[in-house]
């Protein structure tokens, strides 16, 4: 799923269709790319005591897991990132991809 080359462009596409302006210049990630991000956003968590959070309006993130986290969701919050909707009243944030580090597959709790 998060890997297969067609749903990638699927998700691709949908979030170049709903960022269009936002997204000019930006290339299609190969499937190595979504990893090593999904990589980096665990990684962070790793390094910080409060929860991580990703602006589920982020450019980056929507191209490679679809508008919002919605097309990977399942793998994501098996991941353990949780949607949730953003308590500051910014239209650039919209929803927010929470990450408690105490789910993240991997971590110690100590």
């Amino acid at each position: 799923m998060l890997l297969d080359k067609e749903l990638l462009a699927k998700r691709t596409d949908a979030a170049f269709e709903m960022k269009k302006g936002d997204t000019e210049g930006m290339k299609r990630p190969l499937p190595i790319e979504v990893l090593i991000d999904l990589r980096a956003y665990i990684r962070n968590s790793w390094t910080k005591e409060e929860q991580a959070q990703i602006g589920a309006g982020n450019k980056r993130f929507a191209v490679r897991f679809g508008p919002e986290g919605k097309a990977c969701s399942h793998v994501l919050e098996m991941l353990g990132f949780e949607l949730k909707v953003s308590p500051v009243e910014d239209p650039n944030l919209g929803l927010l991809l929470m990450l408690e580090a105490s789910r993240i597959v991997g971590r110690s709790s100590t």
